[in-house]
Formats: C-alpha cells, sequence, structure tokens
C-alpha cells in the first residue's frame, strides 16, 4: 500500500491526455489549459503530457505560490536571472530578449511552458508569458483549479481561443474500480469502490487518502483475494485524510472555515437555519467560490460541493467557532426544515461531544436510521437512551434494527416480552406497531412462522375497536403486509386479483399505494403476467420520479422494476439498469455489492459465466464479511452454476455446500431463485437426472399456488436438460405467459416438438437478441441436431449464433461437420474480399485447390456467388 506523498498510478486519463499532446503538438493554439478541483489528476497528466514531449519541446516547469503572488516578475525570476539589469528593467527590451530566445530557429527545440498553480502567478510574469504565446515563441500546459481567479493576462488567452481548456472531471464509478484495483494490487469489491467513490467525490487523491486510512484502519481488509470493506462507517480519521486538503483550507479565511465545518458535518443544512447562525457574507463568498452548493427545487439546501473535501474536514477536529456554531445549529434541529439525515447527523456530533441528547429525539433518530437501512447508526442512537426510559418505543425501534440486520431470533427475544399476556398496556397504536413488527419477524422464522396470522388478526381485531378515521394509517400498514405475506408465502395469483381493487379505493381517497403498486408488478410476474408487471412498476416508477418522491420510495419501486423486466425476458434493459452506477451516498438501501451480486445474477440467469464471475467473485466475498441484505446464499448458489458452467468442479461444489436456505426463512421467490442455481450446479456435478426430476417438482409446486411464471423458468431448464417429454407442458406453460421469454420458450418447445431446425433458429435469433446467450445457445443447437438435407444456410445461421452466445468447447461435432476447419478459415478469406491468389499465398496452396474449396463451400450451403458467401461470414 503506498503512503500519500507517493503518485498512485494515473489511471482513467487516456483521453485526456491524448486531448492535452494533440492540442501541443498539432493544434493551431499556443496549449491548452487544465481546470479541475485541488487533487483531480491536473498535475499527474501534465506531467505525464511534458514527460512524452520532452524529444519534441525543451520543457520549462514554472509554479506560482502566494509568497511571490505579489512579487513583479517572482515566476520568471530563475529566467529573468540569466538577463542583464539594463535589459531586465526595461519591459521592452525583456519582452524582446524573452522572445528572441524562446521563438524556435529552424534546428532549435520549440518550448514548453508548464504554467503550475496559475491563480497565483503575479500580474508581470502572466503579461510576459501571455506576450509570448501570443507571438507563438513558446506554447503552455497550464494548470489551474479556478479560471476565474487566473490573472487577467493568461484568462484572456482562454477567451481569446488562443490557448484552449479541458475541465478535468472526478473519476466515475468505473475509472475509480480500475484505479483501486490496480493501486492495491487486487479488486476490489464494487461495495468498497461505490463507498470510496462516494467519500471522496471521485477526486484521486482524496481517495487514495480516504483509501489509506481504511486500510490503516482495518476497515478494509482483503478476503478471499478481493478487498472487502468490514461495514460501518464514521469518519476517516488520520494524518493523510488532513493532507489532502491542507492546500485548499490554506486558501479559507478564518470567518469561512466553521461555516465549512459546520456543513461538513451536518451533511446538508437549511440555508434559512445556517443564516440564523452566520452571516450571509461568508455564505455568499463560499457559495461564489463553489465550494458551497445550495440545492434548488424547494427551501434551498446547502451541502459542501466537494464530497472529498467534506469528508477530509470531517476526518479532523472541529475549530472551537465551528463547534459553537454546531452547538447553535443543534438547538433548531427540531425545525421542521432540518432534513432528517441532517438532524440524525447532529445528534451524533451532540453525542460525541457530551452533549445530552433526549430520549425521544434519539428514537426518533433511530426510525429515520431504520427507514434509511441503517441498523448500526439506529443501535448506536439507542444504545445512548437511559435504561430508565427505555420504553417500548425504544424497544420497538430496537427490534427493527435487529431485524434489518438479520438477528430474527435476537428481534424477537427483544420484542416478545411487551406481547405477552402479562404486558403492560402500552396503548392501542404502539401494541399495533409492535404487533406487525413482530408479525414479520416470525414469518421470517422456521420455528415460529406459524404466529404470523394469528398476530395479524389480533391486530386487525385490535384496530376494529377503534375509530377507522384515527387508526387509518394502522389499517393500510396491516393490509400492506397482509399482502406482503401472501406474495412471501407465494400466493401470487389471488394478489393479481385483489390488489387493483384495493389501489383504486386507496387512490380515491388520496392515500398512498406505493407499496401496494410494487407488490401488484411482482405478483404479476410470478404470476405469468409479465407485461402486465413491467406496465405496472414503469408506472410506478415514472409517478415516483415526477413527483419528485424520496428516492429510497424510488430505489425500492425500481427493484420491482428490475424483477418485472428479468421475468419478462427484457434482459438488455434490466442489465442496463443493474449497470447504472446512480445510487447516491445520501439516499440508497442497497450497498454496493447489491447492484454487483445483481448485475452477476442476471449475467449467470442469461447464461454469461464469465461476465457473472467478474460480478459475484467480489459480491460472495463482500457478503461473506457483511450481508445485511441476506443475498449470500443466492449469490453462492448462482457462483456454483456459473463455475460449472467454466468446468471448475471443484469450486462449484464449495459454492453449493455454502447455500444456506436453513438459518433464515426466506420467501418462495427467493428460494425459488437459489433452488434453481443449485439445481443447475448440480446438474454439472452430478448429471442431470436427479436434477430433471427436481426441475419438475418445482415446476409442479408453482403450478399449483398459480405461479405460472416460475413454473415456466423450471420446466424451461427441465427441457434444456433433455427432459423432451416436458415440451408440451412447456409449450402450454408459454402460451398462458407475456414478455419476450415466454416467446421465445413457446418457439423453443414447438420446434423441439416438431424437429423443425427453421423454427428452432428464430428461437435461437430471438433469445440472442433479448440478450439470454444460454437459451440461444440451447435453441441453436437443437437446430443443428435436427438439421435436413436442404438445411444447410440454417445450420450454418444456427451455428453462428452458437459460436457468439456459447463457450467454444459447448459446441457439438455436428456444428462443424458442415464446412470443414480449412473450408471455414477459406470462407472467412473470401468474405474479406479477397482473391484467390491471395488466399492460395496465404494457405500455400495453389490457386485450383483454393477454386476447389470455394466450389465446394458454395455447393455445401446451396450459394451460388462469393458475394452471397460474404453475407454469411461478415
Amino acid at each position: 500500500m503506498m503512503g500519500l506523498d507517493s503518485s498512485w498510478p494515473l489511471v482513467g486519463r487516456s483521453e485526456e491526455i491524448d486531448y492535452a499532446r494533440n492540442a501541443l503538438v498539432q493544434g493551431p493554439g499556443g496549449g491548452v489549459v487544465l481546470v479541475g478541483q485541488a487533487g483531480v489528476g491536473k498535475t499527474l497528466i501534465a506531467r505525464r503530457v511534458s514527460s512524452e514531449l520532452a524529444r519534441d519541446f525543451e520543457v520549462l516547469y514554472l509554479r506560482g505560490s502566494t509568497a511571490i503572488a505579489d512579487t513583479p516578475y517572482g515566476v520568471l525570476s530563475m529566467v529573468l536571472a540569466q538577463l542583464d539589469e539594463e535589459t531586465s528593467a526595461n519591459p521592452l527590451m525583456l519582452l524582446s530578449s524573452l522572445q528572441s530566445r524562446f521563438h524556435p530557429g529552424t534546428e532549435g527545440a520549440r518550448t514548453l511552458m508548464v504554467l503550475d498553480n496559475i491563480e497565483d502567478f503575479d500580474d508581470f510574469s502572466a503579461m510576459v508569458i501571455a506576450h509570448l504565446v501570443r507571438a507563438g515563441s513558446v506554447r503552455v500546459l497550464g494548470i489551474c483549479g479556478d479560471m476565474q481567479r487566473a490573472p487577467l493576462e493568461l484568462f484572456n488567452l482562454w477567451k481569446d481561443d488562443v490557448v484552449r481548456r479541458l475541465d478535468v472531471q472526478p473519476l466515475d464509478l468505473e475509472e475509480t474500480t480500475e484505479l483501486l484495483t490496480t493501486a492495491l494490487g487486487s479488486p476490489v469489491s464494487r461495495s468498497v469502490a461505490l463507498g470510496l467513490w462516494q467519500a471522496s467525490g471521485g477526486n484521486p487523491r482524496y481517495l487514495q487518502a480516504i483509501t489509506l486510512a481504511d486500510v490503516e484502519s482495518g476497515h478494509l481488509a482483503l478476503s478471499d483475494g478481493v478487498w472487502v470493506s468490514g461495514g460501518g462507517g464514521g469518519a476517516r480519521a488520520g494524518k493523510p485524510m488532513a493532507e489532502c486538503v491542507t492546500g485548499q483550507l490554506e486558501r479559507i479565511s478564518p470567518d469561512q472555515r466553521p461555516l465549512l465545518e459546520t456543513v461538513a458535518v451536518v451533511g446538508v443544512v437549511p440555508l434559512d437555519l445556517l443564516l440564523k447562525v452566520f452571516p450571509p457574507e461568508p455564505v455568499n463568498a463560499l457559495q461564489e467560490q463553489g465550494i458551497l452548493w445550495a440545492e434548488q427545487g424547494g427551501p434551498p439546501l446547502v451541502r459542501v460541493s466537494d464530497e472529498g473535501l467534506a469528508e477530509s474536514l470531517r476526518s479532523q477536529f472541529v475549530s472551537v467557532p465551528g463547534r459553537a456554531a454546531l452547538a447553535a445549529l443543534n438547538g433548531m434541529r427540531t425545525d421542521s426544515s432540518m432534513p432528517g439525515p441532517s438532524r440524525a447527523s447532529l445528534i451524533r456530533w451532540s453525542l460525541d461531544n457530551g452533549i445530552q441528547v433526549d430520549a425521544p429525539a434519539l428514537v426518533e433518530a433511530a426510525r429515520e436510521a431504520n427507514l434509511r437501512s441503517e441498523p448500526s447508526a439506529a443501535l448506536s442512537f439507542l444504545a445512548a437512551v437511559p435504561d430508565a426510559e427505555r420504553g417500548p418505543a425504544t424497544v420497538l425501534a430496537t427490534a427493527r434494527a435487529l431485524a434489518l440486520e438479520r438477528r430474527v431470533d435476537a428481534a424477537l427475544a427483544t420484542i416478545d416480552p411487551l406481547l405477552g399476556d402479562d404486558a403492560p398496556p402500552v396503548g392501542l397504536r404502539l401494541e399495533v406497531e409492535l404487533m406487525l413488527t413482530k408479525a414479520e419477524l416470525t414469518m421470517r422464522s422456521h420455528q415460529r412462522h406459524t404466529e404470523t396470522a394469528p398476530l395479524l388478526d389480533a391486530a386487525g381485531a385490535r384496530l376494529s375497536s377503534a375509530p377507522a378515521e384515527e387508526v387509518q394509517d394502522l389499517l393500510e400498514q396491516l393490509e400492506d403486509f397482509a399482502a406482503e405475506r401472501e406474495l412471501f408465502e407465494g400466493r401470487s395469483a389471488g394478489l393479481t386479483e385483489s390488489l387493483p381493487g384495493r389501489i383504486e379505493a386507496r387512490s380515491a381517497h388520496g392515500r398512498p399505494t406505493s407499496r401496494l403498486q410494487g407488490l401488484l408488478a411482482s405478483a404479476l410476474a410470478m404470476a405469468g403476467r409479465q407485461e402486465a408487471a413491467v406496465e405496472t412498476a414503469r408506472s410506478l416508477v415514472t409517478r415516483l420520479v415526477g413527483a419528485e418522491r424520496d428516492p429510497l420510495e424510488i430505489e425500492r419501486a425500481g427493484t420491482h422494476l428490475f424483477t418485472a423486466l428479468l421475468a419478462a425476458g427484457y434482459w438488455n434493459e434490466a442489465l442496463a439498469m443493474a449497470e447504472a452506477p446512480e445510487r447516491d451516498a445520501d439516499a440508497s438501501i442497497y450497498d454496493g455489492s447489491a447492484s454487483e451480486f445483481t448485475e452477476g445474477l442476471l449475467h449467470a440467469f442469461a447464461g454469461r459465466s464469465q461476465d457473472a464471475l467478474d460480478r459475484l467473485v467480489p459480491a460472495i466475498s463482500q457478503l461473506r464479511a457483511s450481508d445485511r441484505h441476506g443475498l449470500l446464499p443466492l449469490a453462492e448458489a448462482a457462483g456454483a452454476y456459473v463455475l460449472a458452467l467454466r468446468g471448475d468442479l471443484p469450486a462449484a461444489r464449495e459454492h453449493v455446500d455454502a447455500v444456506d436456505l436453513e438459518s433464515e426463512r426466506r420467501s418462495w421467490h427467493y428460494r425459488d431463485s437459489a433452488e434453481y442455481f443449485r439445481i443447475l450446479a448440480g446438474a454439472a456435478l452430478d448429471g442431470p437426472g436427479a436434477a430433471q426430476e427436481l426441475l419438475r417438482s418445482r415446476a409442479e409446486a408453482n403450478a399449483a399456488a398459480g405461479n405460472k411464471g416460475q413454473e415456466l423458468l423450471f420446466l424451461s431448464q427441465a427441457v434444456q436438460l433433455g427432459s423432451d417429454e416436458l415440451v408440451e407442458r412447456l409449450c402450454a406453460a408459454a402460451a398462458t405467459c407475456e414478455g419476450p421469454l415466454a416467446r421465445v420458450l413457446e418457439l423453443l418447445g414447438k420446434g423441439i416438438a416438431a424437429r423443425n431446425s427453421e423454427v428452432l433458429l428464430d428461437a435461437a435469433s430471438a433469445a440472442l437478441y433479448s440478450g439470454h446467450d444460454g437459451l440461444a445457445a440451447h435453441a441453436a443447437e437443437r437446430a443443428i441436431e435436427f438439421l435436413e438435407d436442404g438445411d444447410a444456410m440454417i445450420g450454418i445461421y444456427a451455428d453462428q449464433i452458437l459460436r457468439r452466445a456459447a463457450a467454444p468447447g459447448r459446441r457439438p461435432a455436428r456444428s462443424r461437420t458442415i464446412l470443414s476447419e480449412r473450408e471455414r478459415k477459406i470462407a472467412r478469406f473470401v468474405a474479406r474480399g479477397a482473391s484467390n491468389k491471395v488466399i492460395a499465398e496465404a494457405e500455400h496452396v495453389s490457386v485450383r485447390t483454393v477454386e476447389g474449396h470455394v466450389h465446394q463451400i458454395l455447393t455445401k450451403l446451396g450459394l451460388s456467388s462469393r458475394k452471397q458467401l460474404a453475407l454469411i461470414f461478415k
């Protein structure tokens, strides 16, 4: 691991390097200036470019600094030292002398001035350099944080298009992942990459400092050859974090530093509250400098625009004025304009600084953390509640936090004493909330799931004793959970009938319906109405986004949309959703490994084994360290399947053995998905016989429950493993379902039943177009298997699909008998437009031999011209 004084690899900057090099070598102007925030990599880019151009240019490095910013010709002192006193004292003679010195002669090397820290160049030096550039005597490679603060003469070079401007942006998530992998020498989980990317804002200097601090603290560790996060969070302490912002903070005036510290600690502060603590002058000044940013679209909320700077400030001691400001702002934290996460940050700061926080505020902060799926934060707030004040509300929040950590038994042990026969009364509202929470917990327990239904009945009975208008929200929570339980148990068909009416009734009274709509989308997908599921989920997401609702609510709706897209067969669109690095550090219920796992799962389902492994291996390593969403068993099962596809059977066996579906009771759909991959892995490990029976059994169970979409998946895999006797059932099931997947599987079934290669080729083409490589490869194999005389063209097309969709070793022998390897090679030459003579020379045979091969190829394929052959092998 490198220290902060050592440069990390220059990764993700090839476009910037090429642009700057071309501007200096080929561009018509006087050079280029790199503009961007401190630490973004401008200096490293300039060093790389100037080093590469050292053969073509004489490189002169000039650096501005605050120490000499007011000294005339301070930046050029080294250059002017070579001039006599009379020349230096006369501006015209000075310019003429320097122009003559640097102007390239017929054989002399051109001069490249690397201008670092342009903002601190003195005006006299700036004037001289600008003159030399305009005269064509030198070219410049500038480095600047803010062009508005550059000396006027240098600013005008850009304004007048004499030099180009290149804005160096922070790294994106993919570039950050590449840099971390290169610098650390091993892959990183997406959870690590996403967390560090968000904390650093994509700034390489901050990224290096934060990573160093996390490695030193043990927050990051190697597991199974992958860097993973141990979970938790908090500020990164240590010298590296302070060092990386020293230069920036030196530019902050004493009256601005407390303001910046306050906003960094709180995260987001309403502008009107901030102006009650600070005068407007420093607020306006930091906004004008771009250091503070006010969000629009409602009451203005102020944040530090550079997340890396904010993270660095949080790692340092807050100044005395900053602590006073935070104390003043803390007194206003109950203001309705204060966002929940900001209120929680103030409470955390208060606790860390020994300031007492009342129990209701701590419980409310814990509730907010639970809503955002941050159980460790919730439990830390609850731990600060004095024992004498730990009432039912504290117990309820504790149970919910433990449930989020998947500690079901501990959560039940916490909540049980409050619902016993001899428990003291706690009030109707709190009692029902306790019942519903306990019902959610018992539903996930193998030992106690039979208690769930009686708890729901009891909650309904208690609510019936109160006026409906007073407990409407609780009645809706009960209705929502009852629907969720039906889906959990795999009873989707009934929900598709009952939920539309409930949603319509609520909508008529202006009541929230998002949870029910999401459940309806998932139920429709399971029940075989995949197109309706996609339409329902897409409509929900569009409505929530248009109404600018809570990002977490939108994210949950997006999860339902992804599930619907996957079930329907819109794999390319689902993959685009999984790949999008759009998770916000301040608003996400998922960590990076959840999205990495999701992407890997989709690739596994589509039979793209290497792509799946590339995502699942680091995801599994991370999930083994921290699995707050309970994804590990499904990830292990999918990992086993793709390893089996790759032929690594020992590793596949290890992952199969690691699949744990017993420690916690899972939903029907989750168990189905894990069994799906575990059975397919078992087919490679132990042969297809047992797997075929297991697939048939799961298909029958889903059919009995009305889950036609799930039935279709298991039937399709049984047929792909050789159960041709199920083809008619496959066709029937596909005919009752919707979406591209159902259409492909219906074609597959019909093609096998009729032994029709043309229909199977259609199935293979449709599957490949949709993004399901595994299904495309199987359909192509069966098309080749049923080839008859005169079907050579179908065989060629099927073979092409097979080569695109499957691993090379999967291709059956028959696919290679249509053309020999020599004929296939010659056909590719012909497709590229090569003449018989050129082919003969390349293959070391006679022209007549090539002519014979070409004739044989055309005959086998039923073609009449080389042009037709080119269309096939293009």
